[in-house]
């Protein structure tokens, strides 16, 4: 098996993960309606994408497939082998059966960028791999089959691991079985997998030997690939796998090894007097099994999973794809440390354009029935950004990992309003499946919160006087106060991911969908796509007077009747908060616009 080819298919596990392996401490739950709901046009934006990149360049479906395999063979289907080197790893790009054959980067990231403007950070790069692998596949004639998704995209690389774990071109037969079975793939299976050598292209430098020096292989296939690979110089001069039809996916790779015209030493140590050679027989002369096996051999590779306690995301991901240039640098440095990114008040204008309402529905009733709730929420929110950033560490309960904020001395018996926070969340849920942060809700209700609640007490009473005489300074003083806090970040070095399925993250309670190994999902977001800790927006110097009304069209029931204009914020302009209206009574929309995408803390 030519793990060092160029291009080439090399048994490459196309892909789509039926189950995860048995034993697998962490095993995910894969299926092919992952993303019915989330979403729903993924295969068929993956496949336009690999249709145009075939359509370009046939061998580009080779490359795919092989890219997909030496993924998956490196500690299971996690995307790994797309992420550049880091200062805190090597990656697999430049281990020995990669460097510079290994190919199809671009496509990838092309696909991935297409479906982030369709499902903004949902689908990881790992399974845009699986389909885009099955697509090149099924391209170049090759069977089709249903892709189970649900992988997650790793944090880390390693190349060791990669030089360590995929076969080479000089493989003897013993080596290969007992290199796929270490992945739990049987004999036939390795050979069902090295069928995809019926597509691609190698390299002269991992064929040299064999056309120059062995014996098993025919005259004629000898001479012919000699004349594009010298005895020396033009290493990466570039040869069919299969003389028959190179770009076409079928079983002829298995006729041209009965024939002794194997291109690596590899592909012929299968028909070489060993134990495969009734299999490739049977497989030179049966087609429909060839592909059969293929698929089902493909389903188990596919279903390679990374080890307990690999660190992995939901990608979408974060856009782990780390693969060219600028993208690869924003994706590490995002999964590294919590970035600051650009945030928007339309952040969520797309992938839940109700987020706002839906915080408000349930706020103010929960305001109405006990206005204490609104400083609740108002100080979970403090407690929250004043620990290590705006990131919703507050709202996870304790674990066997770490013991969180909770318990506290400075909110332990006091803090409350968790039970609002997850209810809100619930119901985002329900319209917005796994796209708004805890952190952004939390932030949301904060802000709805103090139209009810003001600051008071001690050394401040002085300030607090003026405020309440002036509601322009108090806005404008506010707003300012509020950026600044709502733009605290976790502490580099600190695991975050982009949002969890529940905000308690209650470990082990069985709720909530597609949980990772600790009980949480993850995805990260890079490159433009990835936003870090929210806060408000302030336009300086921009004059805006906004007038509110009961009959205005976010009038929450049991707001007090009486409708009140406000004044220009003088020198901030812009978004006043509504805590600067509670003398009145009244509500502003200028309030009404928030910065979006804070990251939460993992632990």
């Amino acid at each position: 098996m030519a793990a060092f080819t160029t291009g080439s298919a090399a048994f490459v596990g196309l892909a789509v993960v039926l189950c995860a392996l048995a034993g697998a401490a962490n095993a995910q739950q894969l299926s092919p309606s992952f993303y019915s709901t989330s979403c729903p046009n993924l295969a068929s934006i993956v496949r336009a994408g690999m249709t145009s990149a075939v359509q370009t360049e046939r061998r580009m479906g080779a490359s795919i497939l092989r890219l997909f395999f030496h993924d998956c063979f490196v500690n299971g289907c996690d995307g790994s082998i797309l992420l550049d080197d880091t200062s805190t790893f090597t990656g697999e790009k430049n281990a020995g059966p990669n460097a510079n054959s290994a190919r199809g980067f671009e496509v990838i990231d092309a696909i991935k960028t297409q479906v982030e403007a369709a499902c903004r950070a949902t689908v990881s790069c790992a399974d845009i791999l699986a389909l885009a692998a099955r697509d090149g596949v099924n391209l170049l004639g090759g069977p089709n089959w249903s892709v189970p998704l649900g992988r997650k995209d790793a944090r880390t690389a390693s190349q060791s691991a990669a030089n360590a774990n995929l076969p080479g071109p000089g493989s003897s037969l013993a080596t290969l079985i007992a290199m796929f079975g270490n992945k739990n793939l049987s004999p036939r299976d390795m050979t069902a997998l090295s069928g995809a050598h019926t597509v691609g292209r190698a390299q002269c430098q991992f064929s040299r030997s064999r056309i120059y020096n062995e014996t098993n292989i025919h005259a004629s296939f000898a001479a012919l690939r000699q004349g594009t690979c010298p005895r020396s110089g033009g290493d990466t001069n570039l040869a069919p796998f299969d003389v028959q039809t190179a770009d076409g996916f079928d079983n002829a790779y298995y006729q041209n090894l009965v024939g002794q015209r194997g291109l690596l030493h590899s592909d012929q140590e299968l028909f070489n007097g060993g134990s495969q050679d009734a299999l490739v027989q049977q497989y030179s002369s049966s087609p429909s099994q060839f592909s059969a096996d293929f698929v089902t051999a493909m389903l188990k590779m596919g279903g390679l999973l990374p080890s307990s306690g690999t660190q992995t995301e939901r990608t979408g991901m974060g856009f782990l794809l780390a693969a060219r240039s600028y993208v690869a640098a924003a994706a590490l440095l995002c999964v590294v440390l919590p970035c600051h990114a650009k945030l928007s008040p339309r952040f969520y204008a797309r992938t839940c354009p109700n987020v706002e309402a839906i915080v408000r529905s349930v706020m103010a009733p929960a305001v109405a029935a006990e206005p204490r709730m609104g400083a609740s929420i108002i100080r979970l929110f403090f407690h929250d950004c004043f620990v290590n950033g705006c990131d919703a560490s507050i709202l996870l309960d304790d674990t066997p990992a770490f013991t969180g904020e909770k318990n506290a001395g400075a909110n332990a018996n006091s803090v409350r309003g968790y039970e609002v926070i997850d209810a809100i969340k619930a119901r985002v849920e329900a319209a917005c499946k796994a796209t708004v942060s805890c952190a952004d809700i939390v932030a949301l209700a904060a802000r709805d919160a103090v139209n009810l609640e003001l600051l008071s007490g001690g050394t401040q009473d002085a300030l607090v006087r003026k405020y309440s005489g002036n509601g322009k300074i108090f806005a404008g003083d506010f707003a300012k106060a509020m950026v600044k806090m709502g733009g605290l970040l976790p502490a580099a070095g600190t695991p975050t991911e982009a949002l969890r399925d529940q905000c308690p993250l209650r470990r082990g309670s069985g709720k909530g969908p597609k949980m990772g190994s600790l009980g949480y999902r993850r995805k990260k977001y890079v490159g433009g796509a990835m936003r870090g800790p929210r806060g408000w927006r302030v336009r300086p110097g921009k004059e805006e007077v906004r007038r509110w009304s009961n009959e205005g069209p976010t009038r929450v029931e049991g707001a007090p009747r009486e409708g009140k204009a406000w004044e220009v914020v003088d020198s901030m302009g812009g978004e006043a908060s509504a805590a600067a209206q509670l003398a009145t009574g009244g509500w502003s929309m200028r309030h009404d616009r928030r910065w979006f995408g804070r990251l939460e803390q993992e632990d």
